[in-house]
């Protein structure tokens, strides 16, 4: 373990990098300290937005963490239903935008279920790219076709879509992760992907009080200035920012607590140059 660092964090097998002095997003070196999560510090890029915990945690570590998959935060089952209606809005999304698509990509697809939902829904030829073990073992026992992110040079190239789903506050450099899916699709192809929104009054006023900082494994968190520059910068163009409102009934009480508190996850469409 690197002690330097280990009194930073209140997991103890947690190990760091040094500190980065440029943003993981824009490369800026205007980065401030923001606030602590988890007792972990996090800066703010002032070109740009983001906002990422700083020391990052190391990539062994970061293996280590997801390894055990899905089932160490909850149930196939559970899972399975609490995503079901966002997976199919997701594919309604994608097939309005583009109703010839045939061929996804979901990167970060874990055991597969959106993947195994987009070819028993829509009929489409789906593959997955993955860090756990554990969740490709899962997907590959449902004969869904999961590639180690170890071998992405087995990836095949010209997909219609490509999905990044509860995946990007994950990643320590996202600018790989979209490269890799800009490679993947084809002349136009659509990038979808769902995380959370950071910005706004709430990000003003709460900071980390907002639930989504404190999920273990979060580690880079944006807000729609900072999605829409990291795209841009990758060779993407934003179509649309929708927020989860659009799926879920949210009372009066709970639109002044997002509000105040936590925003909504962000649904960002964008397509390929």
């Amino acid at each position: 373990m690197n002690n330097k660092y280990c009194s930073l964090t209140t997991f103890k097998d947690y190990e760091f990098e040094e500190p980065r002095e440029n943003c993981i997003v824009c490369g800026s070196k205007k980065i401030v300290y923001w606030d602590n999560v988890r007792s972990m510090p996090i800066v703010r890029c002032t070109c740009c937005g983001v906002k990422f915990v700083n020391p990052l945690p190391s990539d062994k570590c970061i293996r280590k963490l997801y390894d055990g998959g899905l089932l160490r935060w909850s149930s196939i089952v559970e899972y399975e239903q609490n995503r079901k209606k966002y997976f199919i809005f997701y594919l309604k999304w994608l097939k309005d935008a583009n109703p010839h698509g045939k061929k996804l990509l979901d990167i970060g697809c874990g055991i597969g279920t959106f993947m195994k939902m987009a070819t028993d829904y829509m009929g489409w030829i789906s593959v997955g790219l993955e860090i756990s073990r554990t969740d490709i073992g899962i997907a590959r026992k449902r004969d869904l076709k999961v590639i180690h992110i170890d071998k992405v040079k087995q990836l095949s190239i010209d997909f219609d879509f490509c999905t990044m789903l509860d995946f990007l506050e994950h990643v320590k450099d996202p600018n790989y992760y979209l490269r890799i899916a800009y490679r993947a699709l084809n002349k136009n192809g659509l990038l979808l992907i769902d995380t959370g929104d950071t910005g706004g009054l709430a990000g003003k006023i709460s900071k980390t009080k907002n639930p989504f900082f404190k999920n273990e494994g979060h580690f880079v968190f944006y807000d729609k200035k900072s999605i829409v520059r990291l795209l841009d910068s990758s060779g993407f163009e934003v179509i649309e920012i929708l927020d989860e409102s659009i799926i879920k009934d949210i009372s009066l009480i709970r639109k002044v607590f997002l509000l105040l508190i936590s925003r909504p996850n962000m649904f960002v469409l964008a397509k390929k140059r």
